[in-house]
């Protein structure tokens, strides 16, 4: 017969894991959550400096941009497409921007947003467009890294709240197995039912009380059957002896020898 991990083992076993898998689950939903913030922030921060840009060139043209200084991407697009300011590239390199998601969201709506991924999808850009009052399209974009290095950055926290998660994890498991597996160690397995059991288990508790009913009433036959041959065997030993008294009282010689032997067996 093959030897399988204790009840208890099983049991710790199958909630250590599933609390390694419900870890990865929650750090993996935290890690998209948390980076998904930080999406929202930038976007959110895109959309607040190209409100103020605007307003800017409102009062003062483009000549505005002579002295900014802006680690964001900013792009002036008019109506048919063709890109006339650029901080970081010669707008006369650049092609039509009216096929553009962003742009053509700030043509129909007033605003757009969007968010394109690099080549080696290790950055992606988030772009935040407006519509200006004489119809051009002022937008902004930035950079943000990929979620690979979002986890290498928090890499050592994230360690160590799995680390923390499997400790838990193996504590509950391991009370819990003993919890579970505390009821089945009291069961008395010759009078099963007067211990509370798991539905589960009902079956073989059941079989169990069979089998012991099965073994007190062979153990009843077995004694009775005894009983019986011993009763029967009695009464005619008994009648044989009597009758062995009265020959040897009678009998001499060779038939007192054989008398004899009858009564010795």
């Amino acid at each position: 017969m093959k030897k399988k991990l204790s009840i208890k083992s099983e049991i710790f076993l199958s909630n250590f894991l599933m609390g390694i898998i419900i870890s990865l689950f929650c750090s993996f939903f935290f890690v998209n959550g948390l980076y998904k913030y930080f999406e929202n922030q930038l976007l959110k921060e895109l959309e607040i400096e190209a409100i103020f840009l605007n307003h800017a060139i409102k009062q003062n043209g483009l000549d505005y941009f002579k002295n900014l200084k802006s680690t964001n991407r900013i792009t002036i697009i008019e109506k048919d497409g063709n890109v006339i300011f650029d901080n970081t590239v010669n707008p006369t390199e650049l092609k039509k921007h009216d096929s553009r998601k962003e742009v053509k969201q700030a043509n129909k709506v007033g605003e757009g947003k969007s968010v394109r991924y690099s080549e080696t999808m290790l950055k992606k850009t988030l772009y935040y467009a407006i519509k200006m009052d004489n119809g051009n399209i002022l937008r902004i974009s930035c950079n943000q890294n990929y979620i690979g290095i979002l986890i290498f950055k928090i890499g050592e926290i994230l360690l160590v709240m799995i680390v923390i998660a499997l400790i838990i994890s193996g504590v509950l498991a391991s009370i819990f197995s003993k919890k579970i597996t505390k009821p089945l160690s009291k069961i008395d397995i010759d009078n099963p039912n007067e211990d509370e059991i798991y539905e589960e288990i009902v079956p073989f508790v059941k079989r169990v009380t069979e089998e012991n009913l099965e073994k007190e009433q062979r153990e009843q036959i077995r004694r009775q059957f005894s009983a019986n041959v011993s009763h029967e065997l009695k009464t005619p030993l008994t009648v044989i002896l009597s009758s062995s008294a009265l020959l040897e009282e009678t009998a001499d010689g060779e038939q007192a020898a054989y008398v004899e032997n009858i009564r010795a067996e």
